[in-house]
C-alpha cells in the first residue's frame, strides 16, 4: 500500500523485476528518478499523466512509455485512476531519489519523515 495507491511486485530475479502499480484518480508517485536502472511501463487499465521536469504526456490504454535511467518522473492517476506494468532493469527498488513528494516521504524506497 502507498499513499498514492497500491504496487505488487509480480517477479524479480537479479537482471529485472515486473510490478504492478495503480495509481488513485487525482494522486501521484513522488517526482523521482532512478539513478541505475531503467523502466518501461505499459498501461493496462485507465489513463494517466506523466510528468518529468519540464512536460507533461497523457497517457492511455495500451500505451507503452520507456523511462531512461536518471530521468526524473512522476506518475498521476487520470479520472479513474491508472493501472500498468512496470519493467526494472536491473531489479533494485532502492534505487530511488526523490525530488519532490506530496506526502511527505524522504529519500528511501519506503520513507517517511516527519517534522514536528
Amino acid at each position: 500500500k502507498k499513499p498514492w495507491g497500491y504496487e505488487i511486485e509480480k517477479y524479480r530475479d537479479q537482471h529485472c523485476s515486473l510490478t504492478v502499480l495503480c495509481v488513485e484518480p487525482s494522486q501521484a508517485t513522488s517526482m523521482h528518478c532512478h539513478v541505475h536502472k531503467a523502466a518501461t511501463l505499459y498501461i493496462c487499465k485507465g489513463t494517466c499523466f506523466i510528468n518529468t521536469l519540464d512536460t507533461t504526456h497523457y497517457i492511455s490504454a495500451g500505451n507503452v512509455v520507456s523511462i531512461e535511467n536518471g530521468a526524473f518522473h512522476q506518475i498521476a492517476g487520470g479520472t479513474n485512476g491508472v493501472k500498468l506494468y512496470e519493467l526494472e532493469t536491473p531489479a533494485n527498488k532502492n534505487d530511488l531519489v526523490r525530488l519532490a513528494d506530496r506526502y511527505g516521504r524522504g529519500q528511501g524506497y519506503e520513507c517517511l519523515s516527519v517534522t514536528r
